[in-house]
């Protein structure tokens, strides 16, 4: 992780992805089940500490 441009692809990556699985999650579940929280709290902290 020397690389600040590799850094920087990798969390924007995550975030994409997971930020369309917690979506895709609350819309597929109707928000029935946290697995929508756990992800989008993913993206937060990657977000977050990027």
């Amino acid at each position: 992780m020397a690389s600040d441009v590799a850094r920087h692809w990798i969390v924007v990556t995550l975030a994409v992805v997971f930020g369309f699985a917690a979506l895709a999650n609350a819309i597929a579940t109707r928000g029935r089940h946290f697995g929508w929280i756990g992800m989008s709290a993913v993206v937060a902290l990657a977000v977050a500490g990027y």
